[in-house]
């Protein structure tokens, strides 16, 4: 009988060896499974950090042509105020006058300036 539960314990031990072994495996093998997975997971953010760096740069880029864009066309609408003469809205803006029909206005029409 003593043989009979050695065996019986030898035979639940590999068991249990064999179980733990098993359970190892496939411990081992999520392990890599979740490695992998994190592995492309920072390779996406970094793709994301690089692409957010772009769009920050384009938006800043297009922020400066922006703030240019209104500095050149205040600076334009200024220049077209000074041009045209209210008294003659035949004058045309585009051309540089050397007269003025207006003695009263000299100025008007001297600071006139292309606006093309």
């Amino acid at each position: 009988m003593k043989s009979g539960k050695c065996v019986e314990n030898l035979v639940k031990n590999s068991a249990l060896a064999l179980k733990n072994i098993l359970l190892f495996l496939r411990f081992r093998q999520l392990q890599l499974i979740a490695d992998s997975r994190q592995s492309d997971l920072q390779k996406e953010i970094n793709v994301k950090q690089f692409e957010l760096e772009r769009m920050q740069m384009i938006l800043d880029e297009t922020a400066n042509n922006l703030r240019q864009a209104k500095l050149e066309a205040e600076k334009y609408q200024s220049k077209s105020e000074v041009c045209c003469c209210p008294l003659v809205p035949t004058l045309d803006c585009k051309r540089l006058y050397l007269f003025c029909p207006f003695p009263f206005l000299p100025a008007v029409c001297l600071i006139a300036v292309t606006t093309v």
